[in-house]
C-alpha cells in the first residue's frame, strides 16, 4: 500500500507541476506578446513624428524660389557652372541649415535627377558620385518622381531617409532632396521618450557593401548579435543615458538564435533575457524599396512581471505540495486506522480535531482550513482514484494507457485545485504600498473564502450597504474582517446556536459586523482587545486577533474599532476614512 500511494503522490505532484508550469508560460507568452505590440506602436509613433519633423525642415529650406531657379539652371549647366551653383545653393540654405541642428537633423543631401550627388550639407567637398546602386531611394525617387521614406544605409552613416522631389511650377522632375536623422538620434529619442534602453542593430553584409572604408572604420563596430554592427555612437548613447557597463547590456548567447530567426523573417519578437533579468524586444527594420529586414531595433525593458510570475509559480507549487503531502499522510494513515479498532479510530478523529482547531490560530493555517473545505469534493474525487489502485494493481490493470488516463482525469481535478489556490493567494498577498480599494470588494472577496466553513456550520452571513474606498493595505483590511466573522462563527458555534447569522452592512465611512451569537459580556468588553487577552480554552486562542485587528485599523489606517452589544447580538463597528 505504502508502494501504491508514493506511486500515485509523484503522478499527482507531476500533473500539479506541468499544469502549473502550463499556465505560467501562457502568462508570460501573453505578457511578451503584448510587450512587443506596445513598442511596434511606440516605434511607429516614433517614426511618424521624425517624418513630420522632415517635411517642417523641407518646407522651411527648400520650398522657395531659390532653390528652384537654382535646379532649372543646373540641367544645362557645364561643370564649372555647377560648382558656382552649388556654392549658391549652399550659401542660400546654410545659414538656415545651422539653426535646425536642434532638430538632430543629421544631413540634407540635393541630387541631380541622373542620381548624381549634387550637394552634401554635412560634407561640402563630396559630391559627383553616381548614386544609382548605392541609394535605391534615390533612385525610386528620380524614376517615379515621388515621395518615399524609411531606413537605408548609405556611404558615410545609416538611418532614416526622407527623400523629396523637386519640381518646377510645370511638374517637371529637376531632381531630389534627402532630409534624414541618423540612428543615434532616433534611439536617444526613443529612450528619452519611453524610458528604456535602446540600440539600433544593422547588418554587416548591407554596411560592407555601401559604407566607405574610413566611415566604416570610424562609425561601426560589432553587435552582440552575429552578422550586424553597431554604431559607435550609439552605443555610446546607450552607456551615458543607463551609466551600465555595455557589456552588462549584451544579450544572453541562449536567445540569439531564436531572435535571429524571427528577425529574418521579419517578425518582432520579445524574450526574458534570464542572464540580465530584463525583457529584449526586438522590432525588424525593412529597407522601403527591396522590403529587406536590413536591421533591427534592439529594445530593453523592466522584467518585474516575469520574475514576479515566476517567484509566484514556485510559491504556489511549494504550497500545493506541502498540502497534497498532507493529504496523501492523511490518505495513510486513514488506510493505517481501518486496520485499527473503532476505538483507537475515535481517539485518532478526536485527535484531529483539536489538531485543526490548533491550526486556526496562524493565518496559514486559517488559510488551509478554508482551502480543505474548498477541495473536499476533489480530493474525495482523488481518494477514491488512489484506493481503487489497490485492485486496479491486483488485478494487473496498471499499464502506460491506464496511467494516462489516470493523469487525464486527476489532471483536471487539479487544475480546479491549482485556480482555488490562485483565488486565495490573491488574499494572502503582501502589498507593498498602500492603495485606494472598494470596501464592498474587498470584504466580498474575505467572505467568499469562508463560504464553505461558514455554509456547512449553517451559518448565514449578508453584505447590505453602499459602496465606498480607502486608503490603505487591503490585504491587512482583509485580515481584520476575517478576524471579526471568524470570532462570531466560533462564537456562535460554541454556544449551539441555531440558524446562526452574521451581518456585515457598510454605510458612509462604517462598517457593522454584528453575529447573533449573545453579545460581549460587560465585564470583558473593555479587554477584548488587549494583547493576549481571550475568552476561549485553552489552545483554541491567543488573545492576538482583536489586539491586531485594533492596530491595523487605528495605525495603519488611520480609523477606530470598537464593540457593543444591541438586543443580545455583538457588534463591532470600524470608523474608517473613506476616499469616495
Amino acid at each position: 500500500m505504502k508502494t501504491k500511494l508514493l506511486i500515485g503522490f509523484f503522478i499527482t505532484i507531476i500533473v500539479v507541476y506541468f499544469g502549473l508550469n502550463y499556465e505560467k508560460n501562457k502568462r508570460i507568452d501573453e505578457y511578451l506578446t503584448q510587450q512587443t505590440k506596445e513598442f511596434e506602436i511606440m516605434y511607429n509613433t516614433q517614426y511618424k513624428h521624425f517624418k513630420e519633423k522632415s517635411r517642417v525642415i523641407y518646407d522651411m529650406l527648400v520650398v522657395n524660389d531659390g532653390v528652384l531657379n537654382i535646379y532649372k539652371d543646373i540641367s544645362s549647366a557645364s561643370n564649372e557652372q555647377k560648382d558656382i551653383l552649388r556654392e549658391q545653393l549652399h550659401s542660400l540654405i546654410k545659414d538656415k541649415y545651422k539653426k535646425l541642428k536642434y532638430t538632430k537633423l543629421q544631413q540634407m543631401h540635393f541630387h541631380l535627377p541622373s542620381n548624381e550627388s549634387f550637394l552634401r550639407l554635412h560634407k561640402l567637398s563630396e559630391y559627383g558620385d553616381d548614386l544609382t546602386h548605392i541609394r535605391q531611394t534615390v533612385a525610386y525617387v528620380s524614376k517615379n518622381h515621388q515621395f518615399i521614406d524609411g531606413f537605408e544605409a548609405g556611404r558615410h552613416y545609416s538611418g532614416y531617409r526622407f527623400i523629396y522631389p523637386i519640381k518646377d511650377e510645370n511638374n517637371t522632375y529637376l531632381g531630389s532632396v534627402e532630409v534624414s536623422f541618423n540612428v543615434v538620434a532616433f534611439t536617444l529619442e526613443f529612450m528619452e521618450h519611453f524610458k528604456v534602453l535602446s540600440n539600433f542593430h544593422i547588418k554587416k553584409s548591407i554596411i560592407d557593401q555601401k559604407a566607405w572604408k574610413d566611415a566604416k572604420n570610424e562609425n561601426y563596430i560589432d553587435s552582440p548579435v552575429p552578422k550586424y554592427y553597431l554604431e559607435r555612437n550609439a552605443v555610446q548613447q546607450v552607456v551615458n543615458y543607463s551609466n551600465v557597463d555595455f557589456k552588462k547590456l549584451k544579450m544572453s548567447q541562449d536567445n540569439i538564435d531564436n531572435v535571429l530567426q524571427n528577425i529574418d523573417n521579419g517578425k518582432a519578437i520579445a524574450v526574458f533575457d534570464e542572464k540580465v533579468r530584463k525583457i529584449k524586444i526586438f522590432l525588424p527594420v525593412k529597407n522601403p524599396i527591396s522590403d529587406e529586414v536590413v536591421g533591427f531595433l534592439s529594445i530593453t525593458s523592466d522584467g518585474k512581471y516575469i520574475i514576479n510570475e515566476i517567484s509566484n509559480f514556485y510559491i504556489i507549487l511549494i504550497v500545493i505540495v506541502l498540502f497534497v503531502t498532507i493529504v496523501f499522510g492523511l490518505i495513510y494513515r486513514e488506510f493505517k486506522n481501518q486496520e485499527n479498532t473503532n476505538k483507537l479510530l475515535d481517539a485518532n478523529l478526536k485527535q484531529l480535531e483539536t489538531l485543526q482547531q490548533q491550526a486556526k490560530l496562524a493565518s496559514m493555517g486559517e488559510m488551509i482550513g478554508a482551502i480543505a473545505h474548498q477541495w473536499r469534493q476533489p480530493l474525495n474525487a482523488i481518494s477514491m482514484s488512489i484506493q481503487n489502485l489497490d485492485d486496479d494493481y491486483e488485478d494487473g490493470l496498471i499499464d502506460e494507457k491506464f496511467l494516462d488516463e489516470f493523469i487525464t482525469k486527476n489532471n483536471a481535478i487539479v487544475k480546479f485545485m491549482s485556480k482555488t489556490i490562485d483565488d486565495f493567494r490573491n488574499f494572502f498577498r503582501v502589498d507593498k504600498e498602500k492603495e485606494n480599494f472598494s470596501v464592498k470588494n474587498a470584504i466580498a472577496q474575505t467572505v467568499s473564502i469562508q463560504s464553505a466553513q461558514l455554509k456547512n456550520s449553517y451559518i448565514e452571513l449578508v453584505l447590505l450597504g453602499e459602496d465606498f474606498q480607502i486608503h490603505g493595505f487591503q490585504s491587512e483590511f482583509q485580515q481584520v474582517i476575517l478576524n471579526l466573522i471568524n470570532n462570531a462563527k466560533d462564537v456562535i458555534l460554541d454556544k449551539k446556536i441555531k440558524n446562526g447569522k452574521i451581518s456585515i452592512s457598510l454605510e458612509k465611512g462604517t462598517v457593522t459586523i454584528e453575529d447573533n451569537g449573545g453579545g460581549v459580556p460587560n465585564d470583558i468588553s473593555k479587554r477584548i482587545f488587549e494583547p493576549y487577552f481571550t475568552t476561549k480554552e485553552q489552545g483554541k486562542g491567543t488573545g492576538i486577533g482583536l489586539y491586531m485587528s485594533k492596530m491595523i485599523i487605528e495605525n495603519n489606517i488611520g480609523g477606530r474599532i470598537k464593540v457593543q452589544n444591541h438586543e443580545n447580538c455583538a457588534r463591532f463597528i470600524l470608523e474608517i476614512p473613506r476616499i469616495k
